[in-house]
C-alpha cells in the first residue's frame, strides 16, 4: 500500500460560475504529493492532489523554458487559462476556450493533457503529473502582428525522460520544476534530436484584475508595443465579439512594480543597474518602478518576482528581456531581464587585455543553444552583431584614452564612468521591453550629433562625464546604437530629470491613454532593412554620413593598432637609430585581413543602403538627397574605391585614408623619436600596408555593388567605366613572356578571384531601362577589345600566330577574352 504524504502546497481557484472558494495553507485546492515507497518505482516522485471542489475552476498556468548549458537563461511561454475535469480513471487538463472561439453556440473543449489517477478520496484526487505530460507543448509569449504569423501555432515535443525536481507552495502559487529529455522531430534533412530541457510551471488562481484596462495595439506606425496573442473579446453582457482584439503587454501601475536585482550583481555596477530600472519613472512622472534585492532562495522564472539577473558571461555580447502576461488582457505578470557581464569588466587594464584577446578569437560560428524548432520570446537578439558593436565601442574608448596623457587612476575613473553609463542605457532598454515597448531603430535619427561634432562631444563626455543639455544622442533607449551613443544616452539618464522624447511618448500612449501620433521617427524589427535609414546600429540624422564616417574612423583605428603594437620599438631607448632602421626589414606586415574587414563591415553598410527600392522612414527624405549630402552615390560607391595614380602610388582614395591617418598619428605616438630616415621608413610601411589592403578590399567590395541601384546619378557611367578599365587594363611588373605582363588586380581567395568578380561587375545590368548605360557598356567593351587585339598581335609577333602559342599563353589569352565577353 502506498502511503501518500501531502506537502504544504496550495493554490487559490475561482469558479466561472461565480462560487468563490477560499484558500488556506491547511486546505489547499491543488497540492504536491510525494510517495514514500522505499523501492524505486515510477511512483517515487512528486504527484499532484486536486480537491474535488476545484474541478472546473480556472487556474492560470505559466510555463518557462530554461535554456540548457552553456547559458541557463530562458524564456516564458504563452500563459494559459486552464481547468481540470475528471473522467473515469483520468484527470484531464483543458485550456479555457474563452477568447479562442468566435461563437459558443456549439460547446467544445481544448485538451492539453490526460493524467492517470493514482488515488481518490471523497474530497481529493491524486494524479501522476509526469505521466500525463508526455508531450511538451510550447507557444511563444509574444505575438507579432504581421502577415503570415499564426497566433495559434504551438510546437510539440515528445518527452523521453522526466524528473520532477520540485513541487512547492510559493505564496499563493504552486511552483513545479521539471527536467526533461525531449525529442525534436526530424525535418527535411535535419534528423531528430534528443535535447535536455528545464521547465518551470506556475499554477495560480485566475481572477480578473478590475484595476487593469486592456489596451488595444495601435499597430507599428508611430510607436511599437509587444502584443498578446489575439483573442475574441467578451463584452460586459457576455457577448463574444466576432472580430479579434490584440492587446499590448503592459503592467498594472495602480500598484508599485518592483524589480529584484540578483546578489551577484557587482557592487561597482549596482547603482547603474538600479538607475537603469528607475529611469522610466521620469516618463511616468511618479514612482511606479522600485528596486529591491532578490531573496537568496529565489531564482529566475519563479512566482512573485520581476528579476534583473546579472549573468557572469563576458563573451555573451547581449542582454535580453522576457515577460509572461495574462492571455486575455495583456497584463504583465512577471518580467525578467538578463544582463550579461560582457563589456562590464572590472577594471580598465583588465578589460583592455581581455578585449585584445577577444578580438583575435573567432566568434563567427557560435552555436545557438535552445530547443530546435521553437521560436523563443527573446526580445533582443543578434548577439553576434551586438558583440561586434561592443568591441567597436571599447576600441573607440581605448583609442580616445590612449591619445591623451592620462594617469592610470584617471583612466580607471573614465572607464568606470563610461561603462556605468553604458549599463544604465542597456538596463533601461531591457526594462523598457518588460514594460511592453518594442525597439525603435529610428530613434537615432532624432539626434543633433553628426560627423562634424561627434569627436568633440564624445571626447568632452569621456574626459568630464558631462553631456551638454542641448546635445541629443537620440530620442530613445529602445534603439541599438554604435560608438559612444549608448553611453551618451546613459549619461543623460544619470544627469537629467526628463526621459528621452520617444520614451516619454511610448509611456504616454500605453499607460496614460495618449494618441499614438508623433512627429518623432519610428521603426522596429519588422521594418529593419525595409528602409535605408532603419537598420540596427545606425547613427546620425543622415545614416549615410555615419557609414562614411565609420569607414574613416575604422581606418584610423587600424592605424592606431599598428602603431601601438607593431611599431612600438620606435620608442625603445635601448635600440640605436641603426637598429630601429633595420627593425623595419624584420616586420611582417599584411593588410589583407584588414582590407576584407573594411569591405565586409564598413563599405558594405553604405552600399546596401543604395539598393533598388530604397526608401526613407523620414518624411520628405529620399536616398538621392541623403547621398548628395556626402558627395553622391557614384562618388562614394565607385569613384572613391577606384585606384588612381597619385604621388607615385596606384591606390584608391578609400584606402589612401589609411596612409593619411597612419602618418599623422605616428607623430602623436613617436614625434620625439622620429628622424627623416625613420619617417621615410614609416611612409614606405604605410604604403605597403595600404596596397595589401586594396586588393582584398576590392575583392570583397565588388559583390556589394554588383546590384541594381535605386537611382543613377550623372557621374555613374563615367565612374563605372573608369573602375572597370583600371581593374582590367592595369598590368603588374611580372612578365609572363617577353613584353606580356600579368594582370595587376588578380587577388585570389581560394577558387575565387578579384578578376572573376570584376568580370561579373562588368557584365551586370545595373539599370535595365537605361539606354545610356547600355551605350556605356558597349563602348567599354570596345575599348577593352582593343587591349585584346593588341595582346593577340603581341602573341602573334612572338609565335607566328595565336594558334602556335604555347598552351599557357593560349589559355591566358582566352581567359582574358572570356572575362570581357563571357563567351
Amino acid at each position: 500500500m502506498i502511503k501518500i504524504i501531502v506537502t504544504t502546497l496550495a493554490l487559490i481557484a475561482s469558479a466561472t460560475s461565480g462560487a468563490q472558494l477560499t484558500h488556506s495553507a491547511n486546505s489547499p485546492l491543488l497540492a504536491g504529493t510525494k510517495s514514500a515507497k522505499k523501492n524505486l518505482s515510477t511512483e517515487d516522485n512528486y504527484n499532484l492532489t486536486l480537491k474535488k471542489e476545484a474541478l472546473g475552476h480556472f487556474f492560470l498556468l505559466k510555463t518557462s523554458l530554461i535554456d540548457t548549458p552553456p547559458a541557463p537563461t530562458g524564456n516564458p511561454m504563452a500563459s494559459k487559462v486552464i481547468f481540470f475535469k475528471k473522467s473515469g480513471p483520468f484527470i484531464g487538463m483543458f485550456e479555457s476556450t474563452s477568447g479562442k472561439v468566435v461563437t459558443d453556440s456549439v460547446k467544445t473543449q481544448i485538451l492539453l493533457a490526460k493524467f492517470p489517477i493514482l488515488n481518490e478520496t471523497n474530497t481529493s484526487i491524486t494524479f501522476n503529473f509526469e505521466e500525463g505530460m508526455k508531450t511538451l507543448f510550447l507557444k511563444g509569449s509574444y505575438y507579432i502582428a504581421r502577415e503570415g504569423s499564426d497566433p495559434s501555432k504551438e510546437s510539440s515535443y515528445i518527452v523521453h525522460e522526466s524528473f520532477l525536481n520540485k513541487v512547492e507552495l510559493v505564496n499563493k502559487h504552486i511552483f513545479i520544476e521539471q527536467f526533461l529529455r525531449v525529442e525534436t522531430p526530424a525535418s527535411g534533412k535535419e534528423p531528430a534530436e534528443i535535447s535536455p530541457v528545464h521547465i518551470k510551471y506556475d499554477f495560480s488562481t485566475y481572477t480578473k484584475n478590475e484595476n487593469f484596462t486592456p489596451t488595444p495595439s495601435p499597430g507599428f506606425y508611430n510607436v511599437g508595443y509587444f502584443e498578446n496573442h489575439p483573442i475574441y473579446p467578451v463584452d460586459a453582457d457576455g457577448n463574444i465579439n466576432e472580430y479579434t482584439a490584440t492587446y499590448i503587454k503592459k503592467f498594472d501601475i495602480s500598484k508599485p512594480v518592483t524589480y529584484y536585482i540578483t546578489d551577484n550583481t557587482p557592487a561597482k555596477w549596482r547603482a547603474a543597474v538600479e538607475e537603469g530600472v528607475l529611469y522610466w519613472n521620469k516618463a511616468f512622472g511618479r514612482e511606479v518602478l522600485k528596486v529591491a534585492a532578490l531573496p537568496k532562495d529565489a531564482s529566475i522564472f519563479e512566482p512573485g518576482y520581476n528579476i534583473v539577473q546579472w549573468l557572469d558571461w563576458d563573451t555573451a555580447g547581449f542582454a535580453y528581456a522576457a515577460t509572461s502576461s495574462d492571455p486575455l488582457t495583456g497584463e504583465v505578470q512577471n518580467a525578467h531581464v538578463f544582463m550579461t557581464s560582457s563589456f562590464a569588466i572590472g577594471s580598465y587594464q583588465t578589460a583592455k587585455t581581455y578585449f585584445e584577446r577577444f578580438k583575435k578569437e573567432d566568434h563567427t560560428n557560435k552555436k545557438v543553444f535552445g530547443l530546435k524548432g521553437f521560436a523563443s520570446a527573446i526580445t533582443c537578439e543578434n548577439s553576434e552583431q551586438r558583440a561586434e558593436a561592443d568591441l567597436e565601442r571599447f576600441n573607440a574608448l581605448v583609442e580616445t584614452m590612449e591619445e591623451k596623457e592620462l594617469s592610470e587612476q584617471e583612466k580607471e575613473i573614465i572607464y568606470t564612468r563610461y561603462v556605468a553609463d553604458y549599463i544604465r542605457e542597456v538596463v533601461a532598454h531591457e526594462v523598457g521591453h518588460t514594460l511592453g515597448f518594442r525597439h525603435n531603430f529610428a530613434a537615432s535619427l532624432d539626434t543633433n550629433i553628426d560627423s562634424k561634432n561627434y569627436d568633440k562631444i564624445s571626447k568632452h563626455y569621456l574626459l568630464t562625464g558631462e553631456v551638454d543639455s542641448e546635445v541629443i544622442p537620440g530620442s530613445s533607449v529602445m534603439d541599438y546604437t554604435p560608438g559612444f551613443f549608448s553611453s551618451l544616452a546613459g549619461a543623460k539618464i544619470r544627469l537629467e530629470e526628463s526621459a528621452l522624447l520617444y520614451d516619454q511618448h511610448v509611456v504616454d500612449v500605453a499607460y496614460k491613454g495618449a494618441s499614438s501620433y508623433s512627429n518623432l521617427h519610428f521603426c522596429t524589427d519588422d521594418h529593419a532593412g525595409e528602409f535605408f535609414d532603419c537598420y540596427r546600429f545606425d547613427a546620425f540624422n543622415n545614416v549615410l554620413e555615419e557609414k562614411k564616417y565609420g569607414s574613416e574612423r575604422s581606418m584610423k583605428n587600424i592605424a592606431h593598432g599598428l602603431l601601438k603594437d607593431t611599431f612600438n620599438f620606435l620608442s625603445n631607448d635601448q635600440l640605436t637609430h641603426e637598429e630601429k632602421i633595420s627593425k623595419f626589414d624584420t616586420i611582417y606586415l599584411n593588410g589583407t585581413s584588414d582590407g576584407l574587414y573594411m569591405a565586409k563591415n564598413r563599405f558594405k553598410e553604405l552600399a546596401l543602403r543604395a539598393k533598388k527600392g530604397a526608401k526613407s522612414i523620414k518624411s520628405g527624405s529620399n536616398l538621392e538627397t541623403e547621398f548628395l549630402k556626402i558627395g553622391g552615390l557614384s562618388h562614394n560607391l565607385i569613384e572613391f574605391i577606384t585606384p588612381k595614380k597619385k604621388e607615385g602610388i596606384l591606390l584608391s582614395d578609400y584606402n589612401r585614408m589609411f596612409i593619411t591617418h597612419f602618418l599623422d598619428l605616428s607623430k602623436s605616438y613617436y614625434q620625439e623619436y622620429l628622424t627623416p630616415e625613420l619617417e621615410e621608413k614609416l611612409n614606405e610601411a604605410a604604403k605597403k600596408y595600404a596596397l595589401e589592403m586594396e586588393s582584398s578590399f576590392l575583392y570583397e567590395a565588388l559583390p556589394h555593388i554588383t546590384t541594381e541601384f535605386h537611382y543613377k546619378d550623372d557621374n555613374f557611367n563615367k565612374d563605372f567605366s573608369n573602375l572597370v578599365k583600371v581593374l582590367f587594363s592595369t598590368k603588374s611588373e611580372e612578365e609572363l613572356v617577353q613584353g606580356i605582363y600579368t594582370p595587376y588586380y588578380n587577388y585570389k581567395n581560394g577558387e575565387k578571384s578579384l578578376r572573376k568578380r570584376a568580370s561579373a561587375f562588368l557584365h551586370f545590368d545595373f539599370f535595365p531601362k537605361s539606354y545610356s548605360f547600355k551605350r556605356t557598356i558597349k563602348n567599354l567593351k570596345s575599348e577593352l577589345a582593343e587591349d585584346l587585339n593588341q595582346l593577340e598581335s603581341m602573341i602573334s609577333s612572338l609565335y607566328g600566330s595565336l594558334e602556335q602559342a604555347p598552351d599557357a599563353i593560349y589559355d591566358y589569352f582566352f581567359q582574358e577574352k572570356e572575362e570581357i565577353y563571357r563567351n
